[in-house]
């Protein structure tokens, strides 16, 4: 007959969860965030506008979505949020958010955010504007994105 001590029960269920527990070293591989290397170009200061205008059933609704980098280190961008949005001409401030980007993440969160999936109908234009701001000139990229 056999008799387990307490000792030995625990190492034999431990050995069993480590049989049962699938194995997963390449998704725990950190790849460079995408998202950090597009701010990691800029230095603390650094704003990006979005400015979103949709029209539908008969309302009107524009956001302003304000993203300004507040700290860079080489772990992590740091990116505070500011959105305000406008329905039929009411508007509302939203608390501010603040929000670390890591410099690493494993490959399945390395995903590029921003650009339409395909998913949906849609007609997409780009192009490049030179804008004035503050007295000095910038050359933008602009992309207008209609759907339904």
């Amino acid at each position: 007959m056999f008799r387990f001590t307490t000792a030995r029960l625990i190492v034999l269920v431990a050995l069993a969860m480590s049989l049962c527990t699938p194995v997963s070293f390449a998704a725990d591989e950190l790849v460079d965030n995408p998202q950090y290397a597009g701010w990691a170009k800029f230095k603390p200061g650094t704003s990006v506008r979005y400015i979103n205008n949709t029209e539908a059933m008969g309302q009107k609704h524009e956001a302003e979505i304000t993203m300004t980098l507040i700290a860079l280190t080489p772990e992590k961008a740091t990116i505070e949020t500011t959105m305000s949005m406008t329905t039929n001409g009411k508007k509302v401030d939203v608390p501010s958010q603040k929000m670390d980007i890591a410099a690493k993440v494993t490959k399945a969160e390395a995903k590029e955010t921003g650009e339409p999936d395909g998913s949906a109908k849609s007609d997409m234009k780009k192009g490049t504007e030179r804008i004035e701001a503050a007295g000095k000139s910038y050359d933008c990229k602009w992309t207008e994105v209609t759907s339904e």
